[in-house]
């Protein structure tokens, strides 16, 4: 097992749990492992000697026999066509406490964290989950046929008469589309093939650690408040089965410095699997020095152009001997709250401050924590520092207008948050009602969508992006919006799911596969025809368009990047395809 480890360096702004990209891109790679193919009906652990094993067979050598069905006619052709084994595998219960991740396909997973593989009687995921659950560490398994030679190919024999075999792997880390790349290979001239292919996944692994109380927070980890600088770093662990024992050993470590940063201690810790377009990166370990509640687990990953980064197991553990103090700011970092202009408001005033993500333009940026102040009197004051959105009761704005508008001025643009809202942006103009809520240090107007779309009923916002301060309008006709020319703000008004698309209006970014170009189009859905396919559990783009490639004729799908379902829409064109408006859907075509 290698282990890579960072030290953030600026935490004291609370940003660095949420990784850059220039740290997504420091961690090393894992080492992909391949199970043994074409070798018969013989279990393998995961050890080299056992491997090489393998290969250490005379010419023409019987195999052992595999227990599964030979078509008539013996070919690899037949093989992969043939509706026994496609049926077997479409018509397999997913055992309790799992979930299926890819279904009936004609390749065998490869990843990191191989942990062996064992031959059936019969195509059985419960017993394979049976034995993956007896394995310390297994948290996934392939359960496939495999066509393999009765004999080892030799030049007395190159391409002896099949067997089938029914095979199961077993993996420390998750599996799905994206891993399932082996399509077999030749010995001689023997053709060993897979077929009827299915991954399944643990639910929810149970992962007891001595001396920590856990919480499962799924497919988000915890973004704790950047003015509490409660975070100390992260380090990444590759090549090994994902196991939260090594954040704790992380935390206890952390906990023996004699001049930690910040003059943190570590009393709380993540651990996740970092994903990349599917395939498992890193285990991830964030360590904090207090404990924060499953509310705050809301980072669900990372994009950056064609690379989407998920996250699955996430967890977060708690020290049971000492949680930590509860006080913000944490250790020797303190909060500065100059103020520079008094606003006339009520006595309640709702300011966040973001965690900030990456610094590219293409990473999502997170949901921020609002820190709630009251204030005795008629009055609060609130840091800002330009003659800017209305913040108050009666409008603070000095700026020239030239009154009243009613739609948004040409040219428009759009932008996507990251839960995929999609929202107008109209520069140089600003609602001049009061902000029931002002975000500060945001870097991008999708920043300031992401915010809106956070809070129910948000449907406008207003984003300055000089002083990078973004404002909350709630949902308000255009009558009561108090809509002007006011440079250099932008307001952001959510476009209704339903409208009919004839263009794509969100900005689009493309993925490459295998040579061919696919336009993606978030924020927007092919409503008119019915889906020929469905598939779940789809962690990503990339995952939805190879599934859309095992099908001839498929050229437009639409991903629902929510609940990870990718639904295969055929060959219609543009035209026909009930384009519209979808927050959670992405619709992908051949462009």
């Amino acid at each position: 097992m290698r282990s890579f480890t960072v030290l953030a360096a600026l935490t004291a702004t609370g940003s660095a749990q949420l990784l850059s990209l220039s740290e997504l891109a420091s961690i090393p790679v894992s080492t992909v492992q391949t199970v043994p193919i074409g070798v018969g009906n013989q279990t393998v652990a995961a050890t080299k000697r056992e491997v090489n094993n393998l290969a250490a067979r005379g010419d023409c050598s019987a195999l052992p026999a595999g227990s599964g069905p030979v078509p008539t006619t013996d070919t690899d052709t037949a093989f992969l066509a043939d509706t026994d084994l496609s049926n077997a595998a479409l018509a397999a219960v997913t055992p309790a406490g799992w979930y299926q991740t890819f279904q009936n396909l004609q390749s065998a997973t490869s990843a990191s964290a191989y942990m062996g593989y064992k031959t059936y009687a019969t195509y059985s995921p419960s017993q394979c989950a049976a034995d993956c659950k007896s394995n310390t560490g297994c948290t996934a398994f392939n359960v496939f046929f495999e066509r393999d030679p009765s004999q080892d190919p030799g030049t007395a024999c190159p391409n002896p008469s099949s067997t089938t075999v029914i095979k199961c792997s077993f993996w420390g880390v998750g599996i799905g589309p994206s891993t399932a790349t082996n399509s077999g290979e030749y010995r001689n001239d023997f053709h060993v093939v897979i077929a009827g292919s299915n991954g399944y996944q643990l639910t929810a692994p149970d992962y007891a650690v001595t001396g920590y109380n856990s919480t499962f927070t799924d497919t988000a980890t915890i973004n704790a408040p950047s003015d509490c600088n409660s975070y100390i770093t992260y380090r990444a662990h590759t090549n090994a089965a994902y196991d939260p024992s090594l954040c704790a050993a992380d935390c206890a470590s952390q906990r023996q410095e004699t001049n930690p940063f910040n003059g943190l201690y570590c009393h709380f810790f993540t651990s996740y699997s970092l994903v990349k377009n599917g395939v498992v990166q890193a285990q991830i370990c964030a360590l904090y020095s207090r404990t924060w509640d499953k509310s705050y687990a809301v980072n669900t990953g990372y994009t950056s152009g064609s690379d989407v980064y998920t996250i699955q197991y996430a967890y977060s553990y708690s020290y049971t001997s000492d949680m930590g103090t509860w006080t913000c700011p944490q250790g020797n970092a303190a909060v500065a709250s100059t103020t520079s202009t008094t606003s006339s408001t009520s006595s309640t005033s709702q300011i966040a401050t973001p965690s900030t993500l990456s610094t590219s333009t293409t990473s999502r940026a997170a949901t921020s924590s609002t820190l709630t102040t009251s204030s005795s009197s008629s009055a609060s004051t609130i840091k800002t520092s330009t003659s800017s959105s209305a913040a108050a009761a009666t409008t603070s704005s000095t700026a020239v207008s030239s009154g009243p508008i009613t739609a948004c001025p040409s040219p428009v643009s759009y932008v996507v948050g990251s839960a995929g809202g999609l929202y107008a942006v109209c520069a140089n103009t600003d609602f001049m009602i009061p902000s029931p809520q002002i975000y500060y240090g945001y870097k991008s107007n999708a920043d300031c969508a992401t915010a809106c779309e956070a809070q129910s009923g948000c449907t406008k916002a207003v984003y300055n992006p000089t002083t990078q301060i973004c404002y909350l309008k709630g949902s308000p006709s255009v009558a009561a919006s108090n809509w002007n020319i006011n440079a250099p703000f932008q307001t952001l008004v959510k476009v209704t799911d339903g409208t009919a698309l004839t263009k794509c209006l969100a900005p689009t970014y493309t993925v490459n596969y295998f040579g061919t170009t696919y336009q993606v189009c978030p924020s927007s859905d092919f409503t008119n025809n019915p889906a020929t396919d469905i598939w779940y559990y789809v962690p990503s783009d990339l995952a939805c368009i190879a599934l859309c490639r095992l099908r001839s004729g498929c050229t437009k799908i639409v991903y629902n990047f929510v609940t990870k379902t990718c639904y295969n829409k055929g060959n219609p064109s543009l035209a026909s395809t009930g384009w519209h408006v979808n927050t959670q859907f992405r619709a992908i075509y051949i462009n």
